[in-house]
């Protein structure tokens, strides 16, 4: 298997359909049984993106980790820039294509073995649910 770093535009576009449909602040981790502490979309977005990098220094820890897909910039930076987009509406996309962006990211960040216990996985699992139900309704007639 293989992952990369996945860009901080697909990550907010995730966040922002999840704010969309007022799905912030409603995440639960299964695994801890506690609720998630993240109310805002730049937290979301923030929980996302280092998963991301904690699965690429998983995956390619003999080589240099996250550090290699980031190029000339920190991981603070990344960071940061996923957190100012997660901040911003883009355009909501239909949920099949959330469904899509959710699934490279779910696979992105899955290189770890903690990965299923993880906020993140918890998080990107709720927002699926709700773009799922919301397709299911779309292909009904919105019944």
């Amino acid at each position: 298997m293989s992952a990369y770093l996945v860009e901080e535009s697909k990550i907010a576009n995730i966040v922002s359909y999840a704010a969309a449909k007022r799905h912030l602040g409603y995440f639960y981790n299964c695994s801890t049984k506690e609720r998630i502490q993240a109310e805002e979309p730049s937290d979301i977005g923030v929980i996302l993106g280092q998963e991301n990098l904690r699965s690429l220094d998983y995956r390619y820890e003999d080589s240099g980790g996250a550090d290699g897909f980031l190029r000339e910039d920190t991981r603070t930076d990344y960071l940061a820039r996923v957190s100012q987009l997660s901040r911003r509406r883009f355009d909501i996309e239909d949920p099949a294509t959330i469904i899509k962006r959710i699934n490279n990211l779910d696979y992105q960040a899955c290189e770890h073995p903690d990965y299923y216990s993880s906020d993140a996985y918890w998080v990107l699992s709720g927002i699926k649910d709700c773009a799922v139900h919301d397709l299911l309704d779309s292909l009904e007639g919105g019944e």
